[in-house]
């Protein structure tokens, strides 16, 4: 029985181990190999024929011609699916919250800490008193004869200053100390006040009083001639230009 080179397609003897035509190896036993996928087939004559037959798939065909879209895979010719809102986590957004209150009361206690005080004349009258800072002086008093005339100059506040000091330690000996304390604190009323706006409305003032307190202080006068306490009722406004010490209660009277 005769059967066919795997190789070239030549006949040869079924026993025979190699193809006398080319010396391929050839399988021993079974049936004759039939051809496939490009390799010779027997034809008409003893002439080999190759087998064009379909072609060998490794998967799904191309199908040439038209462009194949991948549709909902990113990538090229591929549609990017959009992302989704996702809503921020409850404990993040209670840590903000937080926050902003902490930020908003620091705020709050940084405007009382530093802000004006309804205590700035009392300060500024001590610092008249202990180094006759004519600056100090200026802040602390509201003097109806000099806003309704012409202001006081720097200078000669400076100069007023330069007196209660000097009288001070003539009193209490150099360096001597002035200490304050708030017995007692009354809002003035806003009818009070009221009536007094329109009163120094008529003089031409248009610096309006907006906040006051009547207040009860000890002021302890100290140095190495004399001390002494003295409690005084005293007066504070608040103005446009920060807390005065009023027209009747300015450093001279005080002391």
């Amino acid at each position: 029985m005769a059967k066919i080179c795997i190789s070239c397609g030549a006949q040869m003897q079924d026993d025979m181990g190699f193809c006398p035509s080319c010396g391929t190896p050839q399988p021993q036993g079974g049936q004759p190999q039939q051809p496939g996928f490009g390799q010779p087939q027997q034809g008409f004559g003893g002439q080999p024929q190759m087998n064009y037959g379909q072609p060998q798939q490794f998967g799904q065909p191309q199908q040439y011609g038209q462009p194949q879209m991948n549709y909902g895979q990113p990538g090229f010719g591929g549609a990017v699916p959009a992302k989704k809102f996702k809503m921020p986590d409850k404990k993040v957004l209670f840590v903000c919250g937080g926050v902003l209150v902490l930020v908003i009361v620091l705020i709050i206690l940084l405007s009382i800490i530093f802000g004006s005080s309804y205590k700035d004349p009392l300060d500024n009258y001590v610092k008249v008193l202990e180094k006759g800072n004519g600056k100090a002086y200026q802040a602390c008093v509201y003097e109806v004869d000099s806003v309704l005339a012409d202001k006081k100059s720097a200078t000669e506040y400076a100069e007023d200053a330069k007196d209660l000091h000097e009288e001070f330690e003539e009193d209490y000996g150099k360096g001597a100390k002035c200490t304050y304390e708030i017995l007692s604190k009354e809002k003035l009323k806003k009818s009070d006040i009221e009536t007094v706006n329109q009163w120094m409305s008529l003089l031409g003032v248009k610096d309006a009083i907006k906040d006051g307190y009547e207040l009860k202080v000890a002021f302890t006068y100290s140095g190495s001639e004399d001390k002494n306490v003295d409690t005084q009722t005293v007066t504070v406004i608040k103005t446009s230009d920060g807390w005065k010490l009023t027209m009747g209660d300015t450093p001279d009277s005080i002391y």
